[in-house]
């Protein structure tokens, strides 16, 4: 099958690909993309491997091989070492209102016969299931709440 998206490196890129994977002072995800553009170039002084022969050298997914290829020939060198922006968007699970109450309940005195209280709201006390605002268990561990916990003092 042929390849859509070559890799012709300048000798400039060469050079700065080299020198990133030499001095090994990159993150290992940042060196391996370096590695992949390296072993897929085209050029004389390039070793113009396929797509299976670097997955195989590198223990990559070839996958990733094919999209850092693609992203150096759209976007660039820099573009096809970096990390590529999320787009992905987060939903939030309460609104200031309900913050606030979240908030204060975390502030308060723990109720009497208790040792402790860590707030949650009332959609955390349920088993995992969703509440009515949407709420879940999970959802609410990762509002940075935690269940109650009964320190139940000795009398």
């Amino acid at each position: 099958m042929r390849k859509k998206y070559h890799v012709t490196l300048l000798q400039a890129e060469r050079k700065q690909l080299l020198d990133t994977v030499r001095k090994g002072a990159a993150p290992a995800a940042r060196q391996t993309r370096a590695r992949i553009l390296l072993q897929a170039n085209r050029t004389t002084q390039g070793l113009g491997w396929c797509d299976a022969r670097i997955h195989e050298a590198l223990g990559v997914a070839i996958s990733t091989v094919e999209r850092v290829r693609q992203r150096f020939a759209d976007e660039g060198l820099e573009a096809a070492l970096s990390r590529s922006p999320s787009t992905r968007r987060y939903e939030r699970l309460l609104d200031g209102a309900a913050e606030a109450h979240l908030i204060a309940l975390a502030c308060s005195d723990p109720p009497e016969g208790h040792a402790s209280l860590v707030a949650a709201p009332a959609a955390c006390a349920r088993p995992a299931t969703k509440s009515a605002s949407g709420a879940g268990e999970d959802d609410c561990r990762r509002e940075g709440s935690a269940s109650i916990t009964s320190n139940v003092t000795d009398h």
